[in-house]
């Protein structure tokens, strides 16, 4: 394995040396299955969740005096 090896294998492109080049399409599916792009992966989810509740809630109650 050669450095390129590694680069490669480092940002998610691990490639058959003899294998047609297609980056983007490795990319595309690396990053389609990127569990940063799933909220409820968050650390805070639960406390923003809890914020939206409550702002929901209170213009609920706003809209209701009025």
């Amino acid at each position: 394995m050669d450095i390129v090896d590694n680069l490669g294998k480092a940002v998610g492109l691990e490639m058959d040396d003899q294998a047609f080049l297609r980056t983007n399409e490795i990319l595309e599916q690396r990053d389609n299955h990127r569990w940063e792009l799933e909220p409820t992966s968050s650390e805070d989810y639960s406390d923003r969740q809890l914020e939206i509740d409550a702002a929901i809630d209170s213009q609920t109650d706003e809209e209701l005096e009025e």
